[in-house]
């Protein structure tokens, strides 16, 4: 009798497969030794921490498993409709800093709103935003295409007065379907996302004009849109200035991030002056800790020096398990480790221009691409920062960091992206076995080829 693997058995792309697997296999490992200084901070022990992420783990392969089993795309396209109005309720209640509880409110992490406390779950909104505005464009592309705008038509079709005018008319236009459903939710998203940081402003941004662009709008119109979110961007500036930094304040941690940011020479010279008991000694040394620890991580780790559990860094920078996992993987593992990590998302990006090829759907293809360029983007991010390449960010490296939200959401991402994959495989599959019929063979050569 065959014995029959899991990759025999499930369908859909098995590079994807195998590269879910690698990287779901390199977190539990990675995770289980980043984190001593993490359970020291929360009073817990490392093992206590890893029995938590083993419950995420599994809970977001349950999700990634429950996308996968989804059979047809009709389901997705019914959930995608409603992306941006989740994204937007979720925002709005974190920008209004609600609390209805200590167990249910909006939390103030780190200078920023970017969580929502449900009970003991922490609720990263900025992940769910990421993968849901990317739905919603995927639905929102294949709208337009297809000509299917029920709301819009009724919005433009209301009467107001005797004379039955329609103010709303010009929105059932070229330009006005494109505002109406690409323009106003992409905007409108960056700039509840800005109160909670410049470079999640960005990113989210930059992925939805792409998911935009990929999904068959028009070059031109997308040049406006990325106009349009500069000129946000500019006119939020703006309002910082004038409010002497009292609105959009994290507009000027970034400022402060890319303008006056330290030197190893400069900390080192002032403690050799006796200012190391200073105040600013002690805000530069805060600087610096976090890229510096993570260069020496880099460099301990060489070709293949240290090996897992050797890590000294883990102990010195303080969310080397989140922001700076690349200089972990590095540190214990060494240059091999960090090249491996770079294939797996790199293998990815191959077997996604694979998939959305023979996607048969605009909806497909457009929410495939969104995604791998989603999870791809973000995980080069998070290399380079960790390689000094950038300031400072906070993106954490899909489906490696510790993390709850993250995690799970990019297993959704990764369960809608392996059920399009099959789903192309078996038209593929049917269109093959109709050539073959029409060619002369019978369903039943078929079958006894096949097995």
């Amino acid at each position: 009798m065959e014995n029959k693997g899991f990759l025999n058995v499930v369908k859909g792309d098995k590079v994807v497969w195998i590269v879910v697997l690698m990287l779901v296999m390199i977190s539990m490992i990675t995770i289980s030794g980043s984190t001593s200084l993490l359970a020291i901070q929360n009073k817990t022990t490392r093992l206590a921490i890893i029995y938590k992420q083993g419950l995420i783990t599994l809970l977001g392969l349950g999700f990634l498993f429950t996308c996968y089993f989804i059979p047809k795309l009709k389901p997705f396209e019914v959930l995608s409709r409603l992306g941006f109005l989740v994204s937007l309720v979720l925002l709005t209640a974190l920008d209004s800093h609600f609390a209805v509880s200590s167990k249910f409110k909006a939390e103030l992490i780190n200078g920023a709103y970017r969580t929502i406390r449900l009970y003991t779950f922490q609720l990263h909104v900025f992940e769910v935003v990421k993968v849901a505005m990317v739905m919603y464009i995927s639905w929102a592309c294949k709208a337009l295409q297809e000509d299917n705008l029920k709301t819009l038509r009724w919005i433009s079709g209301i009467k107001f007065g005797k004379e039955g005018k329609q103010p709303f008319r010009r929105l059932d236009s070229e330009w006005g379907r494109v505002i109406y459903y690409i323009f106003v939710p992409i905007l409108a998203i960056a700039a509840l996302v800005l109160p909670g940081g410049n470079s999640s402003t960005i990113f989210i941004l930059a992925i939805m004009i792409i998911t935009a662009f990929v999904g068959g709008t028009d070059p031109k119109k997308i040049a406006a849109l990325a106009a349009a979110g500069i000129l946000c961007l500019a006119l939020a500036f703006g309002v910082y200035k004038l409010t002497d930094g009292k609105v959009f304040q994290r507009i000027g941690t970034g400022i402060e991030r890319v303008s006056t940011k330290p030197t190893i020479e400069e900390v080192i010279d002032m403690k050799e002056k006796g200012l190391a008991h200073t105040a600013e000694y002690r805000e530069k040394m805060k600087k610096i800790q976090q890229p510096y620890s993570a260069k020496i991580a880099i460099h301990e780790g060489g070709l293949f020096r240290k090996g897992v559990g050797g890590s000294t860094q883990k102990y010195v920078v303080p969310v080397m398990y989140g922001d700076f996992i690349y200089c972990y993987v590095l540190e214990e593992t060494g240059l091999f480790g960090g090249i491996l990590v770079i294939l797996l998302y790199l293998s990815l990006i191959a077997r996604g221009g694979f998939i959305v090829q023979n996607c048969p759907d605009i909806f497909a293809r457009t929410s495939v691409a969104g995604l791998i360029i989603l999870i791809t983007s973000q995980a080069f991010m998070h290399m380079a920062i960790n390689l000094n390449l950038g300031p400072l960010t906070g993106q954490t490296l899909p489906l490696i960091s510790h993390g709850a939200s993250a995690f799970l959401c990019f297993c959704i991402a990764f369960g809608i992206i392996l059920s399009m994959s099959k789903m192309s495989w078996e038209a593929t599959s049917q269109e093959e076995r109709q050539a073959d019929i029409e060619r002369g063979r019978t369903n039943e050569t078929i079958e006894e080829n096949e097995e």
